[in-house]
Formats: structure tokens, C-alpha cells, sequence
């Protein structure tokens, strides 16, 4: 069984291009504590882009949304990007009833963000 998400939420290296997150729930506190990472990365110019793959996210919070949008945001206004993958259908749904999808980058798989 994976480790909380507040363990897992976390970018894998500085190094990178884009960070990944693991398992579990996204909430307004582990989503943030993700979130404060990656924002301090872009600001010191270590990461652009960002990729959150969902495949083993079960629940999104209406205020994980609102962080998402922050996040995507703050890249965005420094040439960056965010992406998401991998969404189950009820986190699918989500950004389809709140007409986010067209704001986010959402992908079926990781593979297709990542492919040059």
C-alpha cells in the first residue's frame, strides 16, 4: 500500500524539468505543501513545467482544485506550463462540470506529455 500523500507529494528532482506526484488524496494541505515546492522551483528558475499524474489519486477537494489553478497560473505567467495526467473518472469529471478542462492540459497518459 503506497505511503500517504503528504509523504509522496513531493517533486522527485530539482534537476528536472518536471516533478511528479504520487498516491493518495489531494487536499488543501498536501496539495499545498506540493505546490509551495513547485512554485519555489519555477521562481528560482529550476522548473518550468510540471507534470501531476493522477493515476493513483482517489479524490481531488474543490480547494486542491483551486491550488491546482493557482499553480497553473503562477507557470504559466512564467512561460511555463502544468499538465495532468492519468485522471480517474471521477477527477475527470470534475474539470468537465467546472468547463476547467479546457484551462488545464489533460492527457490519457504520461507518455503522450513526455514523447519530444
Amino acid at each position: 500500500m503506497p505511503g500517504t500523500c503528504s509523504e509522496l507529494l513531493k517533486p522527485e528532482d530539482e534537476d528536472t524539468q518536471h516533478g511528479l506526484v504520487g498516491s493518495g488524496v489531494l487536499d488543501n494541505q498536501n496539495l499545498a505543501a506540493a505546490c509551495e515546492h513547485f512554485t519555489e522551483w519555477v521562481d528560482k528558475g529550476k522548473c518550468r513545467s510540471v507534470l501531476l499524474n493522477f493515476a493513483h489519486i482517489s479524490y481531488l477537494s474543490s480547494i486542491g482544485l483551486c491550488r491546482l489553478l493557482t499553480l497553473r497560473n503562477t507557470l504559466s505567467a512564467k512561460g511555463g506550463q502544468l499538465f495532468l495526467c492519468n485522471l480517474n473518472a471521477n477527477i475527470r469529471e470534475i474539470f468537465e462540470v467546472t468547463k476547467l478542462k479546457v484551462v488545464f492540459n489533460i492527457q490519457d497518459e504520461e507518455a503522450v506529455l513526455m514523447a519530444p
